[in-house]
């Protein structure tokens, strides 16, 4: 039986699927592409938090200090507002798949700047004030924190590169 797809492709001519190779073709890229979209935009609260026990991979710390897990605005105010260094901030929720993903590379770079920048980690299920207050409506979301003020804010799964450069603006390295 022959497939009878029809859409305009280029230059406004139409044309007739019937392979159905082609068809399957097109159904795969279509669906890698929505998968993608859906990785990068990162996770949007569910009401069900079915959480996942298992937590994050890579909760660890760099060798000057734990990452620390920031959980009521007192803490945050004296983590984070008051610091003498940049901060960088990480959303995450345990049921976050993006979030377990982006977990080892924020241990890396907590690795990588030592005690030069501060790294937090605040779970969003149980800090709805600071979400709130920082405007924080998907997972992962990363703040960069300088002299107490937000200075670059990346919402969902961003390459290391990108947190490496927001972190050395927020030091004033080119």
């Amino acid at each position: 039986m022959e497939a009878s797809i029809r859409g305009e492709v280029g230059g406004g001519r139409l044309r007739r699927l019937s392979d159905r190779a082609e068809c399957v073709f097109v159904a795969a890229a279509i669906a890698a592409a929505l998968s993608l979209m859906i990785s990068m935009a990162g996770c949007r609260e569910d009401n069900s938090k079915a959480a996942d026990k298992t937590g994050l991979v890579g909760t660890g710390g760099n060798a000057h200090g734990q990452i620390v897990e920031v959980t009521t605005p007192e803490q945050f105010n004296t983590t984070v507002l008051k610091a003498d260094q940049p901060v960088l901030v990480d959303f995450y929720a345990t049921w976050c798949g993006p979030c377990k993903v982006l977990a080892p590379t924020i241990d890396q770079l907590a690795n990588e700047y030592g005690s030069s920048v501060k790294f937090v980690r605040v779970n969003g299920d149980k800090s709805d004030q600071l979400m709130t207050e920082y405007g924080v409506e998907a997972y992962p979301t990363v703040m960069i924190f300088s002299k107490g003020k937000p200075a670059k804010t990346l919402i969902g799964l961003h390459a290391a590169e990108d947190y490496r450069s927001a972190l050395n603006s927020a030091l004033g390295k080119s």
